[in-house]
C-alpha cells in the first residue's frame, strides 16, 4: 500500500546503464560488465554490496520477458487525479484513508508529500502536508 520502490529509486534500465529497448543480449552484457565494477570482491566500498544486490535484481527483472513486461507498465507516469491535504485523511481500523469515488480507498501509510493508487480503481492521489504550503 505504499509507493512502489521504482517510483523511488533508479531504474533497473539505469542501474544497468541499458536503454529501455535494449535487447537481451545488451542487457546481459551490461550486466556482466557492471558486475566486475561494483562486485563486493572486487569493489571494496560501503555500497559495494547493496549496489551488487540492486544490478542483479535488475538483470533477473530484464531478462525475463513476462517480469520485463510488468516492470515497463509499473513505469508510465502516473496521472495525478487529485491533491489532498494531509489533513482530509480519515484514521479508520488502523490506518489512513481518503475515500474514492469507485467506492475503493487510497491508503497511505508514508509521511511527508506522497503519490498513492486507489486500491479499486487507476486513480493516484497526491497526499501534501498542509504546513509545507
Amino acid at each position: 500500500r505504499s509507493i512502489p520502490a521504482n517510483m523511488m529509486a533508479a531504474s533497473h534500465y539505469q542501474v544497468l546503464r541499458v536503454s529501455s529497448v535494449a535487447s537481451k543480449e545488451e542487457v546481459r552484457r551490461a550486466y556482466l560488465r557492471r558486475s566486475v565494477e561494483v562486485h563486493p570482491d572486487r569493489n571494496r566500498s560501503v555500497e559495494a554490496h547493496e549496489e551488487f544486490c540492486r544490478l542483479r535484481r535488475a538483470f533477473e527483472v530484464l531478462c525475463d520477458p513476462a517480469s520485463r513486461a510488468a516492470y515497463d507498465v509499473s513505469l508510465a507516469p502516473v496521472d495525478i487525479w487529485l491533491d489532498v491535504p494531509r489533513d482530509h485523511l480519515r484514521f479508520r481500523d488502523g490506518e489512513w484513508t481518503y475515500d474514492c469515488h469507485c467506492g475503493g480507498s487510497f491508503f497511505v501509510d508514508d509521511q511527508g508529500d506522497v503519490v498513492v493508487p486507489c486500491e479499486g480503481c487507476s486513480r493516484h492521489i497526491r497526499v501534501y502536508s498542509t504546513s509545507d504550503r
